[in-house]
């Protein structure tokens, strides 16, 4: 799921803003419990269906633990790799607002 990424990243763009990696850290630290939170509530409406018998318990029981894997290994991903990432593209776009064309009006003498 990329939801917790997503959330992440703007949170991230917003709270940090270029700032130093203790400002980062601490952005972290205020997102993980809502992190946790949103993905233990859709892990909890996934896992009942592991307990299902017969022909639909089968197939619901692959359903809900592919569901359960991927929500685990995107909170985890979201965690540790886009925290990584955020500074060079953070980096990158202030590089390409801060151009030289962009700062320049385009009617000036």
């Amino acid at each position: 799921m990329l939801d917790d990424a997503i959330v992440v990243v703007e949170h991230l763009a917003t709270r940090v803003a270029g700032s130093s990696p203790a400002s980062r850290w601490d952005a972290m630290v205020e997102i993980t419990p809502t992190l946790f939170g949103s993905s233990l509530c859709t892990l909890a409406i996934f896992l009942p269906f592991v307990s299902l018998g017969g022909v639909t318990g089968a197939f619901f029981r692959v359903l809900s633990l592919s569901m359960a894997l991927m929500l685990t290994s995107s909170l985890l991903l979201c965690l540790t790799v886009v925290p990584l990432l955020s500074p060079e593209r953070s980096t990158a776009s202030s590089a390409r607002t801060k151009s030289p064309a962009a700062s320049t009006p385009c009617c000036a003498p």
